[in-house]
């Protein structure tokens, strides 16, 4: 496999040409000290001295006579260190690039150096087994700023991001010597003012950034064309074949663009001869033949030149399915003015600008399209909220999240493995062991095994295991982990042939492993069919070299429903005894990794019997990824690993009760990641996790390692290894995940054991009104008032309306008013729907709206059968009464907003509550240990927000507050504060409306107290008012007098609100320690 580059090798060459080496302040002298350097290495024993000896040389010469990074001497500030200690653990590395001085230790880059003999993708003989890169990024991820990692055995210099490590800048000294080129591109990477910079972001971040949006932006380009070109083929093999059904046309359509494909890669690859595609246009032009299908009967010898291989034409026999003879395909006409459009494609250097993993993310993309492009075909009407990336939970997973589940999952199920077969006891060799091996070759009477007999028998069984390994993705969409476990067995058993072949001398029998780890190793299912091929095309393109066949994989990548083995219920179902037969009568899969479709509940219905019967974690509200780790552990052997990314939203709901039962009874857990509403699926909140458990019941004195992830610009493993926490598994409860440190948790467990829930004190929280169609019922106050003046009855129906904006700590403010076509029944304590011809103002009002209310989901069958009448709500809890005062709250804010309503509809973005005495619950519910205790069991929101839902406030451990008249008093005083700040806000905006005749109220206007005068007077401007320099400056006085006027009441509320905090926290009897506690975790 090839060497996998930081830099698009196009782009990086494009602004390569930027540099001038005259521009290089004493180039020929940094060039020079190169030379010198290389010179060294082959003329001296500089090679095979030790690295300790002269990492010092190398550093001085090369980051700061060569690259300018400035020493320490005579300097109050520098930027290269050696031995640089971590602060984490103390561990050191060799050198360090950043900004330091005697207090500060900036680390920018770490720099880890070996001797010339050592390999650096090779494992050291030393206690922790790493290679240096791994060693090398060991000390990156405990450096909180540093973004590059540089590795050398003083040949070889490596740049690497800290990301992966799997991309990196390669440098040979012997090249950079020899060839200027080689050594520009060195100095313009590395050096000292493109590789760091103090303040903000480095020239070569800024590169590395500019390089992923080309990437990007190739990518979109690409597909663009890509769909261009199945179109208009599509269209032509349409017009051409008269008499094909057009679905298979469509299914032909693909299936040559993806051979198109392959063959595009392969020619840049240079697995197949240069332009051969551009061959058979030419070889068709000059052909004698008159036919309109010239080019296609060239094609199709092609491709079973491809097929069958082809000596005299130096191609190679590919087979594996997708050259494959096809009747039908074969047959179609296809007529030559339709390739040309082909050339666009060809233009692409897929070597350097699509590389085998941005092709896949590509492809993902192309499963909804087919979709939409067959549903066009059928002449159906295509919702994209309904489509196959919506419907069947289609999300891409990013390189970096496959990369470390991969690792997490085989690599440290091989880690487990090597210690099962003895790697620690293996013995120490030396070079005396070495030749008492050869002795022993030699001289067939010596009998004892020698120690490197046992090494080798050691790495001939971890060979075999790695041969055994079963790795399996039970949605595997476009193959992202499939593609990312291929890289990691590659590079483990190329890691081990090497080994085998130097303990053996060099005389080994290395087994294929392109071909076996396709063929053994990897397995994969999907719903979807075209992400099958898709999956089957990246993995062949992986692989593809000039000596083999392609690997068939029509028995390990296959079609079916995962979760669903009975075609009664669906007849895509999957069987997996008889699909991967051989794979359980050893016992399962070894490994399970994924990212399960993201489906919601409503879209499973019918598969949901033979859900509630094959699933433990059953839950009729549970959405289908929860099934997919039930999967998981039904496939693995004992002892396996899973490692999935999916949504995080089965840690605290209810139905993700069954699934977190399962899992803590079932399952080691070893890993948990929560990503919150980071944009891991870009454009996509999925509020996704990475989880990793072994399939193990044995539990005792396990820790879980946790970590919640604030940013994603920095490499997973480093920000996990930094950030990780440990949690004991025996802790963790079937109610909620939630990791609490042990003051937290024994805090939270002694007001649990202590007090009643909320829903035992007050009741389950109600939600207020859905109309489902809110445009329709939300009026204007203007135009609420227009219509009550043509009929005063409608008064009867026209109420304030608040939603969840309207809510504030201790405050709520209607702004608009809404049609409510319900009256209270005294006799009978409940709402009724109103007989809307006695209001017919109203009545002709909602007629525009009729079509979209009749449409509406549960009236429309209700108008069906006669339940339902157009106008009603979707939902309406008929216990409401507009003459009881309640609590109410939103149910999405950024911390406690309970204030009071009467009078009013409250939107279903509101929950409210009954109670005797709301003015004692108004304290409690807006105080800051609410807010802690909220907290503990929340999930999150996007930008920082809590979910208010019933099911986690009516868990919460609630103090009954009857009987204390001073709280009241305060809440009291506490509201009519708040209004006043209202009140005084209002007037202000009113006022200026008025004063310079404004038609609507910008958001800075309406908040004049956060504008300043600069923006104020903009917004003005916008509305064709400009004021004088007097005018400005009075303006100015007038709101800074406001300001201070607002903020002595606020000032006053704060008072107020501390005073309420004290009391309820009294009243739970919490300790100045725990008091404190809250504090800080608020």
């Amino acid at each position: 496999m090839s060497q996998k580059y930081i830099f698009n090798r196009k782009y990086l060459a494009e602004q390569l040409k930027t540099v001038d080496v005259k521009d290089i302040p004493g180039y020929k002298e940094r060039w020079g000290l190169v030379k010198n350097w290389d010179y060294s290495l082959r003329h001296s024993n500089l090679a095979k001295t030790k690295e300790e000896s002269i990492q010092g040389d190398f550093l001085n010469k090369i980051f700061t006579l060569v690259l300018g990074y400035n020493d320490r001497i005579g300097r109050n500030l520098w930027n290269i260190q050696q031995e640089q200690k971590t602060k984490m653990d103390g561990t050191k590395a060799d050198g360090s690039l950043g900004f330091f001085t005697e207090s500060i230790q900036d680390v920018r880059v770490v720099i880890e150096l070996k001797d010339a003999k050592t390999d650096l993708d090779k494992k050291q003989k030393r206690g922790n087994n790493q290679t240096p890169v791994e060693q090398a990024f060991s000390y990156q991820y405990k450096m909180k700023d540093c973004r590059w990692v540089v590795v050398s055995n003083f040949k070889e210099i490596r740049l690497y991001h800290s990301k992966t490590m799997t991309e990196y800048e390669e440098f040979l000294i012997e090249d950079l010597a020899a060839n200027e080129e080689s050594f520009k591109k060195f100095y313009f990477l590395l050096n000292s003012n493109f590789l760091i910079q103090r303040d903000g972001q480095a020239p070569i971040d800024e590169l590395y950034i500019r390089n992923e949006a080309e990437e990007e932006k190739i990518s979109e380009t690409f597909y663009e064309d890509y769909k261009k070109v199945r179109r208009q083929l599509y269209k032509h093999l349409v017009e051409n074949n008269p008499g094909i059904d057009e679905i298979i046309l469509f299914e032909k359509t693909q299936k040559i663009l993806d051979r198109f494909i392959f063959v595009c890669f392969c020619e840049d690859s240079k697995l197949l001869p240069d332009n051969v595609f551009r061959q058979v246009i030419q070889a068709a032009k000059v052909s004698f033949d008159f036919s309109e299908t010239k080019i296609w009967n060239q094609l199709k010898g092609l491709f079973a030149s491809i097929d069958k291989g082809n000596a005299e034409m130096n191609i190679n026999r590919f087979n594996g399915g997708l050259f494959k003879a096809d009747s039908i395909l074969d047959s179609l006409i296809i007529k030559d003015d339709i390739f040309p459009l082909f050339e666009r494609i060809t233009e692409y250097d897929f070597d350097s600008e699509l590389d085998v993993n941005l092709l896949g993310h590509i492809f993902e993309h192309s499963i909804s399209d087919i979709e939409e492009f067959k549903a066009e075909i059928r002449g159906e009407e295509f919702d994209k909220n309904k489509s196959k990336r919506k419907k069947d939970g289609v999300f891409y997973t990013p390189t970096f999240v496959t990369q470390f589940i991969v690792k997490r999952t085989i690599g440290e199920w091989l880690e487990q493995k090597k210690i099962e077969l003895g790697e620690r006891e293996l013995p120490v060799l030396t070079e005396d062991d070495f030749k008492e091996y050869q002795k022993k070759k030699i001289n067939k009477r010596i009998k004892k095994k020698t120690k490197v007999e046992e090494h080798i028998e050691f790495y001939a069984k971890l060979q075999q295991v790695v041969r055994d390994i079963k790795i399996l993705d039970p949605a595997c969409g476009s193959g992202a982990f499939l593609n990312a476990a291929f890289d990691y067995l590659y590079q483990k058993g190329t890691e081990i042939n090497n080994h085998l072949a130097e303990l053996e001398g060099g005389q080994v029998s290395l087994f294929d492993l392109d071909k076996h780890i396709l063929k053994y190793n990897l397995y994969g299912v999907d719903i979807n069919q075209e992400s099958i091929e898709i999956t089957k095309l990246s993995l062949w393109l992986k692989t593809a070299n000039k000596r083999d066949p392609l690997t068939s994989l029509d028995e390990n990548i296959l079609c079916g429903n995962s979760v669903v083995d009975d075609d009664k219920f669906d007849s895509n179902s999957f069987n997996w005894q008889e699909a991967f037969g051989e794979v359980f009568e050893n016992g399962g899969f070894d490994i399970v990794i994924g990212n399960p479709p993201y489906v919601r509940q409503e879209l499973i219905v019918p598969i949901k019997p033979h859900l509630r019967k094959k699933y433990k974690t059953f839950h009729g509200r549970a959405d289908l990824y929860v099934y997919f780790f039930e999967k998981a552990f039904q496939v693995l052997k004992p002892g396996g690993k899973m490692g999935y990314i999916c949504s995080s939203k089965y840690t605290t709901t209810t139905y993700g009760n069954p699934l977190r039962s399962y899992l803590l009874e079932n399952t080691r857990l070893q890993y948990f990641m929560d990503f919150e509403d980071l944009d891991v699926f870009k454009g996509i909140v999925a509020y996704p996790a990475i989880l990793i458990a072994d399939k193990e019941k044995d539990v005792k004195d396990q820790a879980i390692q946790y970590c919640y992830f604030e940013e994603l610009d920095q490499a997973l493993e480093a920000y996990f290894e930094r950030e990780k926490r440990l949690f004991p598994q025996s802790k963790m409860k079937d109610d909620v995940w939630n990791f609490l440190a042990d003051d937290v948790g024994e805090l939270n467990e002694k007001l649990l054991t202590t007090y009643n829930t909320l829903e035992q004190v007050l009741g389950e929280p109600k939600a207020g009104v859905k109309t489902g169609r809110n445009p329709a019922y939300i009026l204007t106050k203007e135009t609420a008032q227009q219509l009550i003046q043509q009929d005063a009855r409608n008064e009867e129906i026209i109420k304030p309306y608040l939603n969840g904006k309207d809510v504030k700590p201790y405050h709520s403010s209607s702004k608009f008013s809404i049609i409510f076509p319900y009256k209270e029944n005294k006799e009978k304590g409940e709402l009724e729907l109103v007989d809307i011809e006695d209001y017919p103002v109203v009545k002709q009002y909602l007629e525009q709206f009729r079509k979209e209310l009749e449409a509406r989901a549960i009236i429309k069958d209700g108008l069906d059968s006669g339940s339902k009448l157009w106008y009603e709500y979707q939902q309406v809890n008929k216990s409401f009464s507009f003459d009881k005062t309640y609590i109410t709250y939103p149910d999405i804010a950024n911390k406690s907003c309970f204030a009071l309503s009467k009078g009013n509809v409250l939107d279903m973005t509101l929950f409210w509550i009954e109670t005797p005495d709301p003015y004692r619950e108004l304290a409690i519910l807006n105080s800051s240990i609410f807010n802690f205790l909220f907290n503990l069991i929340s999930t999150d929101a996007k930008g920082g927000y809590k979910r208010f839902k019933k099911v986690f406030m009516t868990k919460i451990p609630y103090v009954d507050a009857i009987g204390d008249s001073e709280i009241a008093d305060l809440v009291k005083l506490s509201i009519d504060v708040s209004n006043k700040v209202t009140e005084l806000e209002n007037k202000m905006v009113t006022f200026i409306v008025k004063r310079f005749g404004l038609k609507t109220v910008s958001p800075k206007i309406e908040e004049w107290y956060l504008t300043s005068l600069e923006e104020f007077l903009k917004e003005l401007k916008k509305q064709k008012v400009k004021l004088s320099q007097l005018e400005a400056f009075e303006l100015n006085d007038l709101i800074e007098v406001k300001k201070e006027e607002l903020k002595e009441i606020i000032r006053q509320w704060d008072s107020i609100h501390t005073k309420i905090d004290e009391k309820v926290t009294s009243l739970y009897g919490i300790t100045v320690e725990e008091k404190n506690l809250i504090i800080n975790s608020l």
